[in-house]
C-alpha cells in the first residue's frame, strides 16, 4: 500500500469523541485506503494496455 495522505479528525472540545465515534472514523478512513487503492490499480492497467 502506498502512502496517499493523511485523514485527520478533530474536536474543538476535549474528550468530544466517545468509542462510537472513533470505529466511525476508521471505518471511513479504511473505504478511503481501499478506494485510493483501487484507482492505483486502475491506473496501473490503464498505463499497461
Amino acid at each position: 500500500m502506498s502512502d496517499s495522505g493523511v485523514f485527520q479528525a478533530v474536536a474543538e472540545e476535549p474528550d468530544a469523541s466517545d468509542e462510537t465515534d472513533l470505529e466511525l472514523v476508521e471505518l471511513l478512513a479504511g473505504h478511503c485506503a481501499t478506494a485510493l487503492e483501487r484507482i492505483e490499480r486502475e491506473a496501473t492497467l490503464r498505463e499497461r494496455t
